[in-house]
Protein backbone atom coordinates (compact mmCIF):
# COMPACT_ATOMS: atom_id res chain seq x y z
CA UNK A 1 0.00 0.00 0.00
CA UNK A 2 1.46 3.58 -0.81
CA UNK A 3 2.13 5.95 2.05
CA UNK A 4 0.39 8.70 0.10
CA UNK A 5 -3.03 9.85 -0.27
CA UNK A 6 -5.04 11.41 -2.93
CA UNK A 7 -4.97 15.61 -3.85
CA UNK A 8 -8.48 17.15 -4.40
CA UNK A 9 -9.38 20.78 -5.59
CA UNK A 10 -12.67 22.77 -6.14
CA UNK A 11 -14.97 25.00 -5.39
CA UNK A 12 -15.74 25.88 -1.89
CA UNK A 13 -18.65 27.27 -0.17
CA UNK A 14 -19.13 28.79 3.25
CA UNK A 15 -21.86 29.32 5.59
CA UNK A 16 -22.33 33.11 4.55
CA UNK A 17 -22.21 32.04 0.57
CA UNK A 18 -19.18 33.31 -0.03
CA UNK A 19 -16.65 31.42 -2.52
CA UNK A 20 -13.48 30.31 -3.00
CA UNK A 21 -11.25 27.33 -5.04
CA UNK A 22 -9.57 25.25 -2.32
CA UNK A 23 -7.50 21.94 -2.90
CA UNK A 24 -6.49 19.72 -0.47
CA UNK A 25 -4.71 16.30 0.27
CA UNK A 26 -5.49 13.16 2.22
CA UNK A 27 -3.20 11.37 4.34
CA UNK A 28 -2.47 7.60 3.68
CA UNK A 29 -4.26 6.69 6.79
CA UNK A 30 -7.82 7.77 5.54
CA UNK A 31 -7.30 8.33 1.89
CA UNK A 32 -10.90 8.77 1.30
CA UNK A 33 -11.31 8.28 -2.07
CA UNK A 34 -14.35 10.72 -3.08
CA UNK A 35 -15.58 10.82 -6.36
CA UNK A 36 -16.37 13.18 -8.71
CA UNK A 37 -19.64 15.57 -8.31
CA UNK A 38 -19.43 14.38 -4.38
CA UNK A 39 -19.47 17.21 -1.60
CA UNK A 40 -17.46 17.10 0.61
CA UNK A 41 -17.39 19.61 4.09
CA UNK A 42 -14.28 20.76 4.82
CA UNK A 43 -13.09 22.27 8.00
CA UNK A 44 -10.77 24.97 7.17
CA UNK A 45 -8.05 26.94 9.86
CA UNK A 46 -6.59 30.19 8.65
CA UNK A 47 -3.56 28.99 11.22
CA UNK A 48 -3.23 25.77 9.83
CA UNK A 49 -5.32 25.30 6.93
CA UNK A 50 -7.82 22.14 5.94
CA UNK A 51 -8.03 20.14 9.04
CA UNK A 52 -10.88 17.79 8.85
CA UNK A 53 -12.90 16.25 5.81
CA UNK A 54 -15.57 14.18 5.19
CA UNK A 55 -18.44 12.92 3.25
CA UNK A 56 -21.62 15.08 3.08
CA UNK A 57 -24.47 12.18 2.59
CA UNK A 58 -27.72 14.02 0.93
Amino acid sequence: MPATGYQYQGLATNSKGEKKYLHFNTVAADPAPFKRGQIVRITFNQRYGVTNYKLVHR
